[in-house]
């Protein structure tokens, strides 16, 4: 549960995460103004360079990838770790044991995760600010409304970004609203995410992911880089990463596309593309054919 909270908390990719065996319910974008974007122009952007595709899990030795290796982003010890943390949010006070340390992917700092009775929370383990924060409250009858929730994670969130800067989705599940905060360049979305929940029941906070918040620095070098990634055929690319991987007939799908900045600060365009093959097996001395998908984070970016 913890460790599955956390990921979530880290992402803020969806809300999905956040109800461990709940129901999904309804993710509604809030009406926010659209950021200022512009035409592609080759000679104030620059000619697009020839494109280079990774998955992730590869090439763990270029670009600052390490960071993302298997035994960083798994639950571990880390004998540096306080055995005991406390964190200020809203004015309160919370404190908890350690428990575990990881990368959260696609945040690249080592956070420290502490338990405590109520949940528990993970702090950043160079500077100890908040990465996440998780709790649970008891049902009540007086519940509180979305607006009102809307109003509560406003307030939570202002203590971390500048909401000016931010557009928020919403979903309303059976005991908490969540509220994604996230920085677009260009009209896409970045990794630069902040998750609230609140409860229902009190307006309490259920949930908090900080650990992406200012991982994307909107400037004008960084706008002019994504109109370059985004007139290039990235897909292509991206076809051309598979076709070398997968023998034979394949399907192939993907998600949109999304901005981040590489461990060694590289910008890419990120998705993540399943691939979907015909595998077969002997048994009994039949051959038995079944479908097969794999899933791949993908980042795209210049040479």
């Amino acid at each position: 549960m913890k460790h599955t909270v956390c990921l979530f908390l880290a992402l803020c990719l969806t809300f999905a995460l956040f109800a461990c065996g709940k129901n999904d319910g309804d993710q509604t974008p809030t009406e926010q103004s659209a950021p200022v974007t512009r035409a592609y122009d080759p000679e104030t952007d620059g000619e697009a360079g020839e494109l280079e595709v990774i998955f992730f899990g590869e090439d763990v030795d270029r670009h600052g990838l390490s960071v993302w290796s298997r035994s960083a982003i798994t639950d571990h010890k880390d004998d540096s770790a306080p055995e005991t943390a406390s964190i200020v949010l809203m004015g309160k006070t919370f404190e908890g044991t350690y428990e575990s340390s990881a990368v959260y992917y696609p945040a690249t700092h080592l956070s420290h995760y502490y338990k405590t009775d109520f949940g528990g929370f993970s702090v950043n383990a160079e500077t100890g600010a908040i990465d996440s924060f998780h709790a649970s409250y008891a049902e009540t009858e007086k519940t509180l409304s979305l607006e009102q929730c809307r109003s509560r994670a406003d307030a939570v969130a202002e203590t971390f970004v500048d909401l000016s800067q931010y557009e928020v989705d919403v979903m309303e599940d059976e005991t908490s609203n969540y509220f994604t905060y996230t920085k677009r360049v260009e009209g896409l979305e970045t990794n630069d995410k902040l998750g609230v929940g609140i409860s229902i029941y009190g307006g309490g906070i259920t949930a908090l992911g900080a650990s992406l918040v200012g991982s994307f620095e909107v400037t004008d070098d960084a706008a002019s880089a994504v109109r370059r990634l985004k007139s290039a055929d990235a897909d292509s690319a991206i076809k051309e990463k598979v076709d070398a991987r997968f023998e034979g007939e394949y399907t192939m799908g993907r998600d949109d596309f999304s901005v981040i900045f590489l461990p060694d600060g590289t910008l890419a365009l990120m998705t993540q593309i399943e691939v979907s093959t015909t595998r077969s097996d002997v048994a009994d001395g039949e051959t038995y054919f079944y479908p097969h998908t794999s899933a791949y984070d993908a980042f795209v970016f210049e040479k």
